[in-house]
């Protein structure tokens, strides 16, 4: 097995969908991402909790 490193990263989707991209991402990354996006309360949240409140921000921002 190669592992998680071996995954093509610079791929379409790896930086087209956001579920990839926030998996992709460390918890320091998500909690600035989770500062940029102006959610509140971000820094006691687990990193699933965080993942699906981005991915619900994210798809609201891109409905408007």
């Amino acid at each position: 097995a190669k592992g998680p490193a071996s995954l093509p990263m610079r791929s379409r989707a790896w930086r087209t969908l956001p579920e990839l991209r926030l998996a992709a991402m460390t918890l320091a990354e998500l909690r600035q991402a989770a500062a940029e996006l102006r959610l509140y309360h971000y820094g006691s949240a687990t990193r699933d909790q965080l993942t699906t409140r981005l991915l619900r921000r994210l798809r609201r921002r891109d409905a408007l």
